[in-house]
Order: structure tokens, then C-alpha cells, then sequence
């Protein structure tokens, strides 16, 4: 089959999918990529950032990238990386929290993504839901009872996949130092939403007890799907991971 058959049967498939534009794709949580980052993008299709040696380009544009990222999120030094999204956010930043605590439990609430079960599953890590307050956000009461000395990390959401809602990460921050654990903010959805809202809202590494969070720059962000963010407050625990 010659490829302008190939072209012709794609462009036929994706007529039926719906596009941002046409108003027709109810809340998602991905947007249009902008087009000069589209055009970026393309420019790199052939490089892999894996062998910096022979793309010396595409590692120093992540660092830029994580550098500005840590500026955004009140951690001017922070360290991590380019992801796929939040998936693979989570389950970097519980392997970090697993490799650096030598502990093997999360406690999270029951409105955590899905992508941290299967990232405790593939860890080996034990997961400890707790229930939501009557507002359906973490209930930190209740994750204090379940959070010992035995927790690698707490987990907490900034957007709700369900109800993009914002956990109380200052006082899930509390629980999570008084055991010495890490917090990590799963902020795929809120992370390039919440800097642009009026009002002040703590819930980056301003808060001194979080670790790492993960930002989706393909919600809301504006860039290719899929792509995202995952830091760290500290670049020992990442080299150390």
C-alpha cells in the first residue's frame, strides 16, 4: 500500500473523532496544543533524550524547562525531569520516596488518582486508603491515624480527576513530617491552572513538607500530549533513587 493510501485511511480515521475546536469533547482534561508549540515539538521528532552525548539540545532544554518549573512552584532549585504525564509522575516520585525511606507504604484518600494504585502496585508498595471530609477532600484527622513510621509517603491531589478539587496539602504536610515521610502533590490537573486563580492558595513546595509534585503541561498547559512534569524539592533524593 503506498503511503498516500496510508495518509488517506489515518485522515478517515480521525474524522471521527471529535476535536477541541468543535466544542463537541466534554470535560477533558487535555487542551488544544498551541500551535508554536506544535511547531517546536516537530523540530525534535528525531532525537532522543535518553543519549545526550549525540542531542547535547534536548537535555539542556528539560533543564531549562525543570528550572523554570521550580520557579513557577516556589522551589527555584528544584530537580526532575520531562514525564509522559502523570502516571508516570506518580509512580517516579513514589520510587523515590520508596528508594530514599526504605519504606514501603502509601496512604492516600480514596479520591487519589488511579495512576498511584497501579504505581504501588508495580512497586510493591502497600496502599492505605482513608475517607474523604464532608467537602470530599483528604481528611487529615484521618490520615493522621493511618500514617506511622512504617509510611513512605502521603499522597495528595491538586484536581480531583472527579471533582477537581484541592486537598488540604498544609495540614496533609504536618502528618507526613511528624512521621518523616515524604508528601508528594499529584497536581497533573491543577498545576498550571491554580498560579492563574485569584486568591492565595499554599500548596506547592512553599509548604515545606512536600517533596515532589507532578504538573501535566498537557492540561491546560498548552503543549503536544502527552508531556508533564515530575520534581523534587531535593536533587539527592532523585540522583539517589
Amino acid at each position: 500500500m503506498r503511503a498516500r493510501e496510508y495518509l488517506r485511511r489515518l485522515e478517515e480515521r480521525r474524522r471521527g473523532d471529535p476535536g477541541y475546536r468543535s466544542g463537541r469533547v466534554f470535560s477533558s482534561m487535555c487542551t488544544l496544543p498551541r500551535r508554536e508549540l506544535v511547531r517546536a515539538y516537530v523540530k525534535f521528532l528525531d532525537t532522543n533524550a535518553l543519549d545526550p552525548r549525540v542531542f547535547p539540545s534536548v537535555r539542556e532544554l528539560e533543564e531549562e524547562v525543570v528550572e523554570e518549573a521550580g520557579r513557577w512552584f516556589s522551589c527555584p532549585g528544584a530537580a526532575g525531569y520531562v514525564t509522559s504525564g502523570g502516571t508516570e509522575g506518580n509512580l517516579m516520585a513514589l520510587w523515590v520516596a520508596r528508594e530514599v525511606t526504605g519504606r514501603k507504604k502509601v496512604v492516600a484518600p480514596l479520591s487519589v488518582h488511579y495512576s498511584v494504585k497501579k504505581a504501588c502496585s508495580l512497586l510493591g508498595m502497600r496502599l492505605v486508603l482513608t475517607g474523604l471530609g464532608e467537602d470530599y477532600r483528604a481528611d487529615p484527622e484521618e490520615l493522621g491515624r493511618r500514617v506511622d513510621g512504617e509510611t513512605a509517603a502521603v499522597v495528595a491531589t491538586v484536581g480531583t480527576a472527579s471533582l477537581g478539587l484541592v486537598d488540604p496539602v498544609e495540614e496533609m504536610a504536618e502528618v507526613a513530617e511528624e512521621r518523616g515521610s515524604f508528601l508528594h502533590v499529584d497536581a497533573s490537573l491543577g498545576g498550571f491552572l491554580l498560579p492563574f486563580l485569584p486568591g492565595r492558595r499554599r500548596w506547592d513546595f512553599e509548604v515545606e513538607g512536600v517533596s515532589s509534585l507532578t504538573a501535566d503541561l498537557h492540561k491546560l498547559g498548552g503543549a503536544p500530549i502527552p508531556s508533564g512534569l515530575v520534581l523534587f524539592r531535593r536533587r539527592e533524593w532523585l540522583e539517589r533513587g
